[in-house]
């Protein structure tokens, strides 16, 4: 029989969760959808800062036990949300051509479940695998999708997040190089608080995109854009090579935009990526004087010489060169449909440590090791089409802001597609959610720019002038 304790637990958390899905529901009904979006993605990236490892959890208030297993509270808000929104919709929209395209990899990925399950591959990791992309990735998208683009560009959010993300990052760097911190909080024990991997991915993956909001609203404020450029530098200052990485794609998706002419000339464009780029290259040299005056210079550069050549990477890149070595032997054993979901490479440690089973840390090779090559044709043609509806509304949009919001959105999706070639997305829940969050970004501001423009050329009907002659293309989403 079930103990009392438990039944008081159970009894609990089912009222909490009917409490939050009836404020959720009441926010969709009252157009506030990105409320919701919002809390998913700060839990997550709360999470990260408070245990940047994922699997290794000690807060029952993060990882709360649920029929013999855990969930975290990122998992229950997006059940709940979606759920809000599939009770609390009057119509709903259809998916464009990159989100039919995302589908049918999904559904492809499903698929794998299945194969996963015949080749015997451990249950618990293929349920984790295809929970990760089903709900993590597709349920984020969908909900921040359907978020109104002027409102996910919002001053008061965007001067909120950045202000979050940057107190986040200079404060608690000093824990990523070895300060330790112990509190026994309420349900919240505190004992590897920093700015770890997986947190320092998504703020940089976040700031590159509102760094380019930023840049686009009129007029600019120069402390959000500062803020801004604080947390896309950030992983400078840290210890992950692959958040570096990060840092690299989003600054070259921004650098690369300066390089392209706009259509609409009156939207800002490459002069005021290159004045942002002119300003950070003299704070970055104000910076290098001021240290190299007090001495501290050396210190930093002995940070950042460690963080990419020290003794324990070059153990990190031996390690994934084993790695990549087998998942490419099980790709070549079955390159068209894969080992399935829960598929996983052995890595061999140094003596005495045993041997443990490990994602192959590339999403080309989890692709191709898990699905072949149908999964990564999809998901390759599906990132295709989505960066090309980023592009197409960042240079036809009308409206600076939703502009800016295409933009940001692709910057920050160079940065974790920089970040894919050492780490799977697909097995990071954090990284998931913040992925899924910038394509649905790029649906929310490619839906508004399609809206914008059969708007205007309504308005040309009516005053009498012949309409444009430019396709609209499917309004679909």
């Amino acid at each position: 029989m079930l103990s009392q304790a438990y039944l008081s637990y159970a009894w609990l958390g089912m009222s909490i969760s009917v409490a939050i899905f009836v404020w959720f529901v009441w926010l969709e009904q009252n157009n506030r959808r990105d409320v919701v979006v919002w809390l998913i993605l700060g839990e997550a990236i709360l999470e990260a800062l408070l245990y940047p490892n994922q699997g290794s959890i000690p807060s029952r208030l993060f990882y709360m036990p649920f029929a013999g297993r855990h969930i975290r509270p990122s998992e229950l808000f997006l059940a709940l949300g979606l759920m809000a929104r599939l009770v609390a919709s009057k119509r709903f929209q259809r998916w464009t051509t990159a989100g039919a395209a995302l589908a049918a990899f999904g559904a492809w990925y499903t698929t794998e479940f299945a194969i996963g399950v015949l080749s015997h591959n451990p249950l618990i990791i293929a349920l984790f695998d295809i929970k990760e992309f089903l709900l993590f990735i597709v349920g984020t998208y969908v909900l921040a999708a359907g978020v109104p683009a002027r409102q996910l560009v919002g001053p008061k959010s965007v001067g909120r997040w950045v202000l979050a993300l940057c107190a986040a990052a200079v404060l608690l760097l000093p824990f990523a190089h070895g300060l330790r911190l112990h509190f026994n909080l309420p349900l919240v024990p505190l004992s590897t608080l920093g700015y770890g991997a997986d947190a320092t991915d998504c703020a940089v993956a976040l700031g590159g995109m509102f760094l380019a909001l930023e840049l686009y609203r009129s007029p600019p404020r120069p402390w959000v854009i500062g803020g801004s450029i604080i947390v896309v530098a950030s992983s400078l200052a840290g210890t992950q090579r692959a958040a570096m990485l990060v840092t690299g794609g989003v600054v070259g998706g921004l650098v690369l935009a300066m390089l392209l002419r706009r259509r609409n000339s009156l939207l800002p464009g490459a002069t005021s990526f290159r004045r942002a780029g002119a300003l950070l290259a003299g704070i970055v040299a104000l910076v290098g004087s001021v240290l190299a005056e007090i001495g501290a210079t050396t210190r930093i550069f002995q940070e950042v010489h460690a963080a990419l050549f020290s003794t324990a990477k070059a153990q990190s890149a031996s390690a994934r060169i084993q790695i990549w070595t087998e998942a490419s032997h099980l790709f070549f054993s079955r390159p068209f449909f894969g080992w399935g979901l829960g598929t996983q490479v052995p890595l061999r440690q140094v003596w005495p440590m045993p041997v443990i089973t490990v994602p192959s840390h590339d999403l080309v090779l989890d692709l191709l090791m898990r699905g072949g090559i149908v999964a990564l044709g999809l998901f390759v043609f599906a990132m295709a089409l989505f960066a090309r509806e980023g592009i197409r509304t960042w240079r036809g949009a009308h409206d600076p802001m939703v502009a800016g919001l295409a933009l940001g959105a692709l910057a920050g999706l160079a940065g974790l597609a920089s970040l894919a070639v050492v780490e799977s997305l697909f097995d990071q829940v954090r990284i998931a959610i913040t992925f899924g969050f910038l394509l649905g970004c790029l649906t929310a501001a490619s839906r508004q720019h399609r809206a914008d423009e059969a708007e205007g050329q309504q308005a040309q009907m009516l005053l009498g002038e012949p309409p444009s002659q430019k396709p609209l293309g499917a309004l679909s989403v």
